[in-house]
Order: structure tokens, then sequence, then C-alpha cells
């Protein structure tokens, strides 16, 4: 794919072997009343000479292909542990809609998963202004949620808790001792998940996720 006059073109997109089969496939963003231009081409293994002496490529049935597509809704503005949304006073209590969120390469393995990472994860911070016991559940959530309770920095939490299924149900909750001054992070994330590829390019999109609703208070 292409851009600019002849003589003077701008690479915007290429691809050979796209999957590991001869064909080509790519995805690339495009802006509004630019215009493109589509180069398809023989790979040049095989060259065959015409009678002009020029060097043709022998080429066959080309199928071109082109179509417009919206770039996916971002995720949660919660999605990641460096944007966490701030727990103030409590009692507190909040709904949004995961299924759009994601899970970081770092995001800790959870202990009551088997140290591993469960799926959409979603970030909240706590800067505990007590010392005593905070009260973390997921109550009429929508979806099979396990929640844990963080301190530390990134890359190096240390776990406060962590619940699975509380009461024998899909949600999760858990009582666990805070101290005053102490920032906490409170992590949810769907049990187990499922991730899809999104596009040619093979990111990770989830299908995991649904409607969070969070109780952060004093038990």
């Amino acid at each position: 794919l292409w851009t600019g006059v002849r003589g003077s073109l701008n690479n915007v997109a290429c691809d050979d072997d796209s999957g590991e089969r001869l064909q080509s496939a790519f995805d690339t963003p495009v802006v509004a009343n630019t215009t493109y231009f589509v180069e398809v081409v023989q790979y040049a293994s095989t060259l065959g000479a015409g009678k002009d002496g020029r060097i043709a490529p022998l080429g066959g049935t080309l199928i071109l292909n082109i179509e417009e597509s919206t770039p996916p809704p971002p995720p949660p503005a919660n999605d990641d542990f460096d944007t966490p949304v701030g727990i103030g006073s409590l009692p507190f209590e909040t709904s949004e809609d995961t299924t759009l969120a994601t899970t970081a390469a770092d995001d800790p393995g959870l202990p009551c998963f088997s140290n591993r990472k469960g799926a959409a994860s979603v970030w909240f911070r706590y800067d505990a202004s007590y010392t005593g016991t905070l009260h973390v559940d997921t109550v009429t959530s929508s979806y099979d949620t396990i929640a844990a309770l963080w301190t530390g920095a990134r890359g190096s939490l240390t776990n406060g808790a962590c619940n699975d299924d509380a009461g024998g149900g899909l949600q999760s909750s858990f009582d666990a001792a805070i101290s005053a001054g102490t920032t906490y992070y409170v992590e949810v994330v769907q049990y187990g998940g499922a991730l899809a590829p999104f596009g040619k390019d093979r990111r990770a999109a989830p299908t995991d996720g649904g409607n969070l609703v969070l109780h952060v208070t004093h038990p």
C-alpha cells in the first residue's frame, strides 16, 4: 500500500506470505481524504522473457479483497495497573462494563487461582485512612470474578487477600486487614478466560468480562 506520486511513493504497508500462505494480507490504519495505491506483484521466483527481451512475471488469476473496518473501542480507563480508579470515602460502590478489558503481561499471578492470571483485569486504588479491616466484594456482578488486594509497586506486588468463589457463588468476597497510610490496589479479573484473535495481526481481544459491581466497605 502506497501514498504519494509516481517516483516519490511512501510505503504504508507490505506483506508477502501472511499466515504462512503464499498469498498476502494486511490490516493498516488509513486517513480520510487520503489517496492510497494498492500494488500487487508476483513473487519473483519464476520470471519469463518476452519476445521483446523484457523480463515479465508469469502472474496468474488475481483475487483482490479490500474491506473497511472501524477500530475496536478502547478498554476501560482502569484496564491497567497504572491507571486505577480511585476509591474515596467508604462505603464505595461502582459498576462498569469490563468486556473490553485486557490482561497485561506483568499482571500478577493470583494465589487463589494457582498463581495464574485471570482475564479482563481492572484495577482500583485505595489510600487507607484508618487501621482495621476492609471488605471487598463483587456480589451481583454478571460474570465469574476473582478479586485480590495488593500492596507495593508494579512488578513487585505483595498479595494481601484473594478470593474466587465466595459462599459457593461465582462472585468474590473477602475481608482484609489494612493499615492507615498504606496504598492498596484492588484487582478484579474474569475467572479463567478465553482470548480470541481480534484481527489478522493476531492481537488478543477479550471475549470475557461483563458487568462488574464492586463494593468496598468497612465490615
